[in-house]
């Protein structure tokens, strides 16, 4: 397991018109802008119930390939350590908000120096409070300067522009879209592929 310490990151949002995904509409809410204090840290299996909750809901299952109705069995399963993955857990107050997955490739030489953001996911009751960014920036941060990743990818569906414009301003950009390559309520999506190649470093003086 990758040794990373608990740290606090403090995040004030003052997006006015971020996109909240609401069951088969889009809708949009205004957020104020107020300071949340977040501790990034390793999942543990004590967490198992609360990342239930967030996988749980009509907005995880919106955003991403889950299908509803997930047993706790099957999260308890999933908040184990596994070699590869970074399992994170965005904590407000004691309480898990946000989860996330950063997978690599230690056993495929050529392919080491790549990674993939597999999921973030957020509460539905902390949406448009600065969790994802959070979350965002605590994997970017362990891609860079403690896993040494070159490259770093995931996949956002078309309709989801808030997530998009987060990723653009984590460093990510738009390699590609692959067409229908969800199912969701009824209809294809489309899949947009993006990436981000760590910026060049400064020689050190």
């Amino acid at each position: 397991m990758i040794p990373i310490a608990s740290f606090v990151v403090v995040v004030q949002t003052n997006r006015k018109t971020p996109w909240v995904v609401c069951r088969r509409h889009w809708r949009k809410t205004a957020c104020t802008m107020i300071k949340h204090t977040y501790e990034i840290r390793h999942l543990q299996a004590g967490d198992a119930e609360a990342v239930h909750e967030i996988l749980s809901a009509m907005t995880t299952m919106m955003g991403t390939m889950r299908v509803p109705y997930p047993s706790l069995e099957s999260i308890q399963e999933r908040v184990k350590p596994v070699d590869g993955i970074i399992k994170l857990g965005a904590c407000h107050e004691g309480n898990v908000v946000g989860f996330s997955e950063l997978i690599t490739n230690l056993d495929v030489p050529r392919h080491r120096h790549a990674g993939e953001i597999n999921m973030v996911a957020v509460h539905e009751n902390w949406l448009c409070k600065g969790v994802g960014r959070a979350l965002m920036e605590a994997m970017v941060d362990l891609a860079d300067n403690w896993l040494n990743l070159h490259r770093v990818g995931l996949t956002v569906w078309h309709t989801n522009d808030h997530a998009i414009r987060l990723y653009e301003q984590c460093g990510f950009v738009i390699e590609g879209t692959m067409k229908d390559y969800v199912y969701r309520e009824g209809e294809y999506l489309d899949a947009v592929v993006m990436g981000r190649i760590r910026p060049k470093q400064k020689n050190m003086a």
